[in-house]
């Protein structure tokens, strides 16, 4: 409308303003009127469980093949525990090579270093009780 040089051209933007802005009343009149109806709107909610598949009869194929399937079955579990065994060990690899550094550190720096020894007296002997009967030279007499 600044720019607006015409009274025609100040006209016809205030006819476009007024419909731009009755659109505008009708849309949020239509928009509140939507709001009242579905605040009161009912939901209907089915819930079904899906049809039970029965599982397929397993037939008895006989005794080796009872057989076969718990040797797949232990061979498996040999597997699995073998696999977890060397899990554990790369786990715990990394800490023993620092364990084994740390204690070859260690022996290198006691050969490295002087030992300190201290000068001790040495321990006085202890008495040694002479066997009964031999000090005096005289005989005991038996029982």
């Amino acid at each position: 409308m600044d720019r607006a040089t015409r009274l025609s051209d100040i006209v016809s933007l205030e006819s476009e303003l007024s419909a731009r802005q009755a659109d505008l009343e009708a849309l949020e009149a239509q928009q509140a009127s939507l709001k009242a109806r579905t605040g009161m709107a009912t939901i209907t909610l089915e819930v079904q469980e899906p049809p039970v598949k029965e599982a397929p009869q397993k037939k008895d194929d006989g005794f080796w093949a009872a057989v076969g399937d718990a040797l797949g079955s232990g061979w498996h579990a040999f597997y699995l525990t073998l696999r977890g065994i060397l899990v554990a060990l790369a786990v715990v690899a990394p800490f023993a090579a620092l364990a084994l550094l740390g204690y070859l550190g260690f022996r290198l720096l006691r050969r490295a270093l002087p030992a300190r020894r201290t000068v001790a007296a040495p321990p006085e002997p202890l008495p040694v009780p002479a066997p009964a009967g031999a000090g005096d030279g005289e005989a005991q007499p038996r029982e």
